[in-house]
């Protein structure tokens, strides 16, 4: 098997890669982001989504949910924090969790929880995976 080897490529310069007939689209989660961040709601961009699985970026910028509401999922989400810095609630837990760049977690499907804090002076970007659900 031959090896490509070759100088980094931004994503910024090719969105479009061909090797050996085999043709890649390359992008970089942090390109496009949202330039007004000072909405109500959060960024959110699919990825991929099919039956197996979603991923999908959120941005957000001093984002949190509204007090005494809590997402609740019907299906379960791997995420990685990215950018940036924010603070998880979960229903019943008296202590809240400070998330930072690398930090991921696992939340079971209907486990209630909620984002109390995000960096209002910088993007926070997660990275979700959703599965086990019926697409």
């Amino acid at each position: 098997m031959d090896v490509f080897i070759s100088e980094h490529v931004s994503s910024d310069d090719v969105d479009e890669l061909v090797l050996d007939s085999l043709q890649f689209n390359v992008t970089n989660l942090f390109k496009d982001l949202p330039k007004k961040l000072e909405l109500e709601e959060e960024h959110h961009k699919d990825i991929e989504n099919n039956a197996a699985f979603r991923l999908r970026r959120i941005v957000s910028k001093g984002h949190c949910t509204p007090k005494g509401e809590w997402h609740d999922q019907p299906y379960n989400e791997w995420v990685i924090m990215l950018k940036g810095a924010a603070r998880l609630e979960f229903e019943n837990q008296e202590q809240l969790i400070a998330v930072y760049p690398g930090d991921y977690i696992h939340l079971d499907a209907h486990q209630k929880h909620r984002i109390d804090w995000t960096d209002p002076d910088c993007e926070t970007v997660w990275l979700v995976l959703d599965y086990g659900r019926n697409l």
